[in-house]
């Protein structure tokens, strides 16, 4: 005994102490009811001392109760006594009494195990939904996103396409603005011709002839421009026309 009145027995002799089947025993140190400690892999319970005196006191009541009737019965010579039929009832209650504490512990931890059953099929359906729930936000997240992109695209193909006509028709101005420059910058007008002929002692008629000649023959360095009614003449060194 300790200085808390505490001692320590076998789970047998709790089981006895606490009028519990040994399976209750260990039900009630699995949750916490009963103090425990183990030495050499045994398992030794603390009980508090009185039980274990109270426990005395009522097999002391017992035995003194059993004993009265067999004096009774001892005096009583008319009534016929039977020991083995009484210890036999004995026997059978103390079985019956054994039987009723096991079928309640097993009723206990049956509707303990049914309630911890019933939290986690609680449990399982709550978070079911929640999953159900986030699946479909996303879900529904994903679509916003594709829809949101999809017209960002659009704008993108829209705004592409009107840079592109604007950049056509600007690369298109500067081609013409070249062209014009290279045609200014390459031309030479009929004078400059004329001057260039007389360096290879051709007279003017014969450089007329040439103009006209060039001109009806599709030489492409000669062209006439009707509109403004001038001849457009490329420069060369015309070694061809000497």
């Amino acid at each position: 005994m300790d200085s808390n009145g505490l001692i320590l027995v076998t789970t047998a002799q709790a089981a006895k102490i606490l009028n519990l089947s040994i399976q209750g025993v260990h039900y009630r140190i699995k949750h916490g009811h009963l103090k425990y400690i183990k030495k050499d892999n045994k398992i030794f319970i603390y009980i508090e001392a009185s039980k274990l005196n109270t426990l005395n006191e009522t097999k002391t009541k017992s035995n003194k109760t059993q004993e009265k009737p067999n004096i009774k019965k001892e005096n009583i010579s008319v009534e016929k006594t039977n020991p083995s039929a009484s210890i036999s009832t004995n026997n059978i209650n103390s079985t019956n009494s054994n039987n009723n504490t096991n079928n309640t512990t097993y009723d206990a931890l049956l509707k303990e195990k049914d309630a911890q059953v019933n939290i986690l099929k609680r449990y399982l359906k709550l978070m079911r939904k929640q999953y159900e729930n986030e699946i479909l936000r996303l879900e529904n997240n994903q679509i916003q996103t594709i829809s949101v992109f999809k017209s960002e695209i659009t704008l993108l193909q829209s705004a592409f396409n009107e840079m592109k006509k604007v950049y056509t028709i600007e690369h298109k101005n500067v081609q013409e603005k070249e062209n014009n420059q290279n045609i200014n910058t390459r031309c030479m007008d009929v004078k400059d011709f004329f001057l260039l002929m007389r360096k290879y002692n051709k007279s003017d008629v014969e450089i007329k002839n040439i103009l006209l000649n060039r001109i009806r023959n599709n030489d492409k360095r000669f062209i006439y421009d009707s509109s403004i009614k001038n001849i457009l003449i490329y420069e060369s060194d015309f070694s061809d026309l000497t």
